[in-house]
């Protein structure tokens, strides 16, 4: 890739001369230090910077801004490099301009670069992603527990049922007067957290419609009480996720989400916690 911009700065500058480029005498070898100065920068930058600040660099907490910040960083790089290879050029038609000029310039001759380099990016990571969710999606093998009125909730394709007895989720809240919040553990959706309070979502009693109860407990605390229950899975800094709802996982560049079977909800998993998840998918096969 760095090769390849530096090749687009090369021809574009050697073909349509700008900036002055007109006067120069020896335009192949001097405009092709350019190509070489952003060869450089990128080859810097995408091979042994990673090395160097590799929490920078960590996928699991890599984001959009993280992309901007990066690119602000070459194209600053890129400037300077080529300011002062400008500065060193002996050719007496060579425009002498300032790191200021030089920062527009790199960024005129960059831009549709950096727009497909944008692209490129966002379409391996949306791939990558997608790659995740289709694996997660083949992993997906859900128990189905037993409701109360002694019929069996729909299995999904190929998901093997288990006819145990209902297991049951209590939650206690902070404070000696609050009623602990308990349900079936089928009928648990998800649960966000907001502070010290956390917000259950859950099937009623007809399982047609949603209902949400609140909670004063931290998601570290209702986390430690549902330790007992292997589909209780913490798939996100803010949220619970009862796997046994979970129907399928959808991926795009930025996030990976689990789609629920009521409604199509879809709850954000940390790209930290992939791994993780497929573990405990595998774990209630």
């Amino acid at each position: 890739m760095a090769l390849g911009f530096g090749l687009f700065t090369y021809l574009f500058l050697l073909l349509f001369q700008p900036f002055g480029g007109q006067a120069i005498q020896d335009k192949v070898v001097v405009l092709a230090g350019f190509g070489l100065s952003v060869t450089g920068c990128l080859t810097f930058s995408y091979l042994i910077l990673p090395k160097l600040v590799p929490q920078w660099f960590r996928p699991a907490s890599w984001q959009i801004k993280n992309e901007v910040l990066f690119l602000v960083f070459n194209l600053l790089l890129t400037s300077v490099a080529n300011y002062y290879y400008n500065l060193s050029v002996d050719d007496i038609g060579i425009s002498r301009h300032s790191l200021f000029g030089f920062v527009g310039i790199t960024s005129a001759v960059g831009f549709f670069p950096i727009l497909i380099m944008l692209f490129l990016v966002e379409l391996l990571l949306s791939r990558s992603n997608g790659q995740l969710a289709f694996d997660n999606n083949r992993d997906l093998i859900v128990r189905i527990k037993q409701p109360e009125e002694g019929k069996l909730l729909q299995p999904l394709e190929g998901v093997p049922v288990d006819n145990g007895p209902p297991q049951r989720l209590t939650i206690n809240g902070e404070g000696s007067k609050t009623r602990p919040f308990e349900i079936l553990v089928q009928d648990f959706l998800y649960a966000v957290s907001d502070g010290n309070y956390m917000t259950f979502y859950y099937l009623d009693k007809t399982r047609e419609a949603i209902k949400s109860h609140l909670v004063r407990i931290t998601i570290k605390d209702a986390l430690d009480q549902t330790k007992g229950i292997e589909s209780v899975y913490r798939c996100h800094k803010s949220y619970l996720v009862n796997l046994i709802q979970a129907k399928r996982f959808e991926g795009n560049a930025r996030s990976m989400y689990i789609v629920l079977r009521q409604q199509q909800k879809q709850v954000p998993v940390s790209r930290s916690l992939v791994a993780e998840l497929k573990d405990r998918l595998a774990g209630l096969a």
